[in-house]
């Protein structure tokens, strides 16, 4: 008996040891903005420009991945996680897409040197939604609020507010983080001619 319960406790031992399933890999993902980025060929503003920290929703303010599976329930990745929290993570990516445009004599997420303009903004939803009956059905959505101060009295210059869902052709977070990305990107650009704009109508009245 003593020679039977040795053969089993070893065969546990040795299957959870040496089996051939691998542990979950722990992955990373950001939200390159400023790839894919045309800079500008002409003069930039002469402005300096300073990207604070976004505010996040609290159910989206941590590094797991979020995915909705239900318009009442989210639940979080374990072994999927953001860079750095949202808050940070696009915060750094607003900035550097702003800066390659060269559009702007200074991006920076730093209030040295004093800036003429300061960009916040509040994160709504960053997030994989699934649907269906199966929840067959995966998107991404993203809201987002931005709004770019006068520095010398905190008047709003220039907003953008927007909620947008596309639906991905891959059922992967990875496929969810890249489309998330191209929205967000897209959105930007579309907006870059009325930031431009509205900071020479403001530099005008002076």
């Amino acid at each position: 008996m003593k020679k039977l319960l040795t053969v089993v406790l070893f065969g546990a031992l040795a299957s959870g040891c040496f089996g051939s399933s691998k542990p979950p890999t722990m992955q990373y993902f950001w939200v390159p903005l400023w790839q894919q980025v045309q800079p500008s060929g002409g003069e930039p503003l002469p402005v300096v420009i300073q990207v604070e920290g976004l505010d996040v929703d609290p159910g989206y303010d941590h590094l797991r991945i979020v995915y909705r599976i239900s318009p009442v329930q989210l639940r979080h990745y374990r072994f999927r996680q953001w860079v750095t929290k949202p808050g940070r993570l696009l915060t750094a990516a607003v900035q550097r897409y702003l800066r390659v445009t060269h559009r702007f004599r200074l991006v920076t997420v730093a209030p040295q040197p004093l800036p003429n303009y300061i960009l916040r903004g509040r994160i709504m939803a960053l997030e994989q939604v699934e649907e269906g009956a199966k929840r067959e059905r995966w998107s991404a959505r993203v809201a987002l609020h931005l709004r770019l101060h006068r520095a010398s009295d905190n008047k709003v210059v220039w907003r953008m507010r927007f909620d947008r869902k596309q639906r991905v052709k891959t059922r992967t977070p990875e496929a969810v983080v890249s489309v998330l990305t191209q929205m967000i990107r897209a959105e930007l650009n579309r907006e870059l001619v009325s930031i431009t704009g509205a900071i020479r109508t403001d530099l005008a009245k002076k």
